[in-house]
């Protein structure tokens, strides 16, 4: 799959799989991710890893994060839908692994590290949560704060994502407008509930 079909109408990423600049705000801002983890991040196709990892169905996400890669699979750029927020609201969840990926390194040795530390900790959660311990893992709740406060963010504001996405200093100043709500959009996160799994 070719970087430009990743690309949506909301202009998420740059021909080479980067954040664009106001993206990468957006996601640092509702995902408390320090910026410049996120600037270094790419996001490719599954199809780009060896194991074309994720395998889970649609139904279950649809990305995996290793080093600072951001792995896709491909039903969220089917020519047939606008995947523009459904995409977006993915990516503010994934980027929130980056720093449980960060944390071993992004050598080949660290994301093995990593990829074994975090298959430990899901099954672990599992132990303990049963049929809910994906959504129960820690790394998961961390990690889902960014598309729970996004998904707030829009449903309050009902921002034009699009118009926001063109330029980093429109988005710059739309958050700064926006620095008390996500103050209080954070302290509200109530963790990935069950509802829906």
């Amino acid at each position: 799959m070719h970087m430009s079909q990743l690309r949506t109408a909301m202009r998420i990423l740059e021909e080479n799989g980067h954040f664009t600049s106001a993206a990468a705000l957006l996601l640092a801002a509702v995902s408390k991710v320090p910026l410049a983890m996120i600037e270094r991040a790419v996001v490719l196709s599954k199809r780009r890893n060896w194991l074309h990892f994720p395998w889970y169905p649609k139904s279950r996400g649809g990305a995996f994060v290793l080093g600072e890669k951001v792995y896709v699979s491909d039903h969220f750029v089917q020519p047939n839908e606008d995947p523009s927020l459904r995409f977006l609201l993915l990516l503010a969840h994934e980027v929130g692994h980056l720093p449980h990926a960060d944390q071993w390194g992004i050598s080949p040795w660290g994301r093995a590290k990593f990829v074994l530390w975090a298959t430990g900790h899901y099954a672990r959660s599992s132990l303990l949560n049963g049929r809910h311990g994906h959504r129960k893992a820690r790394i998961e709740q961390e990690a889902e704060r960014g598309r729970w406060v996004l998904s707030e963010l829009i449903r309050i504001n009902r921002p034009s994502l699009e118009e926001l996405l063109r330029t980093k200093d429109g988005m710059a100043a739309w958050l700064s407008q926006q620095r008390s709500m996500l103050k209080e959009l954070h302290a509200k996160y109530p963790g990935w509930t069950l509802t829906g799994a």
